[in-house]
């Protein structure tokens, strides 16, 4: 078996372009967007915050381990 080595997403530019730009983007979407492409989606929100919480294991974490996935 083994061991797992951690990515450290929150290194990546992406991570943090989205980390540091989400709450902006969310309170700009109703003027900026929302004309557009309708309302922000509270689904779409979700979908990010919970992107940026995957894989960092302060957040908690599990590991599965199948024997007839060998």
């Amino acid at each position: 078996m083994g061991f797992y080595h951690r990515r450290y997403q929150e290194r990546s530019d992406y991570y943090r372009l989205l980390e540091s730009g989400l709450e902006v983007f969310a309170r700009n979407w109703f003027e900026d967007f929302e004309s557009r492409y309708g309302f922000l989606r509270k689904e779409v929100q979700g979908a990010v915050i919970a992107f940026l919480e995957c894989g960092i294991p302060e957040n908690g974490s599990m590991r599965s381990w199948w024997r007839l996935c060998r």
